[in-house]
C-alpha cells in the first residue's frame, strides 16, 4: 500500500490559489489605500475652497461666483465617485478575505487527508510486519516441537 498522491497535489494547487489570493488582497489594500488619500485629499481641497466661499459681492463678478460654484459642484461629484469606488474596493476586499478563509480551510483539509492516509499506510504496514513475524514465530515454534 503507498501513500497517495493526489491529496499532496490537491494541497499544492490550494497552496498556490492561497499564494495568488493574498497577491490580490495586497493589490487591493494598496487601492483602498489610495482611496482614501484621495478622498483625504479631496476633503480638504472642499473645506478650503468653502472657506474661501466668494460670495456675491460688489468687488467679484458673477462669473467668478459661477465659477466658484461650479467647481464646488465639480469636487462634489468627484468625492462621491471616490466614495463608489471606496464601497467597491471595500467590497472587493471583503470577498477576496472570504475566499482566502475558505483556501485556508481548504489546505487544512488536504493536510489533515495527508496525514490520515499517512497513518493509514503506516498502519497498514505494521499489520503486515506483525503479520509476518507471528508466521515467522509459529513457523520457529511448529520446527522446535517438530524436532
Amino acid at each position: 500500500m503507498k501513500v497517495r498522491s493526489c491529496w499532496a497535489a490537491l494541497e499544492s494547487r490550494v497552496a498556490q490559489r492561497l499564494v495568488q489570493l493574498q497577491a490580490d488582497t495586497g493589490q487591493a489594500l494598496r487601492l483602498r489605500e489610495s482611496l482614501l488619500s484621495s478622498r483625504q485629499r479631496l476633503d480638504q481641497m472642499l473645506r478650503e475652497y468653502q472657506a474661501q466661499s466668494v460670495g456675491p459681492s460688489s468687488s467679484t463678478g458673477m462669473s467668478a461666483v459661477l465659477n466658484h460654484r461650479q467647481f464646488m459642484t465639480r469636487l462634489v461629484l468627484l468625492r462621491e465617485r471616490v466614495e463608489q469606488d471606496l464601497a467597491t474596493a471595500s467590497s472587493h476586499l471583503a470577498g477576496l478575505e472570504h475566499r482566502t478563509r475558505k483556501a485556508q480551510e481548504d489546505r487544512l483539509k488536504m493536510q489533515a487527508l495527508i496525514e490520515s492516509d499517512l497513518k493509514a499506510v503506516r498502519k497498514h504496514h505494521q499489520l503486515r510486519e506483525q503479520a509476518s513475524m507471528d508466521a515467522l514465530g509459529v513457523m520457529q515454534f511448529n520446527r522446535a516441537k517438530s524436532a
